[in-house]
């Protein structure tokens, strides 16, 4: 996940230092703006430095933002791109109107980002 307290330079210098001690063989990110991973390994290539080959990245029929940019840089850039919450915390797995379960009256942060958004799944 993108770090706002730490100065870009700081990040990838550590990662690359992993790297290259060989405690890791690539390096991916989760949760960032396309910009983001851009600006990152434009840094490593100018350093360098190992650069991001993956993102993690929130997606699925119901959250559609990585198709705006995300998907298009990758596939230019030969990133590879996993998504999270395919199923979108349960709520893509069953019929609407079926009785919610336990996760889905518990789980206030998939409410913030599924419930709020007026869904309406035929």
């Amino acid at each position: 996940m993108w770090d706002w307290q730490t100065d870009i330079y700081d990040i990838m210098d550590g990662l690359n230092r992993i790297v290259k001690a060989g405690k890791a063989r690539y390096i991916g990110i989760s949760n960032c703006f396309a910009w983001q991973i851009a600006k990152a390994n434009a840094l490593a290539e100018k350093e360098g430095f190992a650069k991001f080959i993956s993102i993690q990245g929130h997606y699925n029929l119901i959250f559609r933002e990585e198709e705006r940019e995300m998907v298009p840089y990758c596939e230019e850039e030969n990133i590879a791109l996993t998504p999270y919450s395919a199923l979108a915390s349960g709520r893509l797995s069953r019929k609407p109107g079926d009785g919610d379960t336990k996760r889905a009256a518990e789980d206030t942060y998939a409410k913030f980002k599924y419930d709020a958004r007026q869904i309406r799944i035929i």
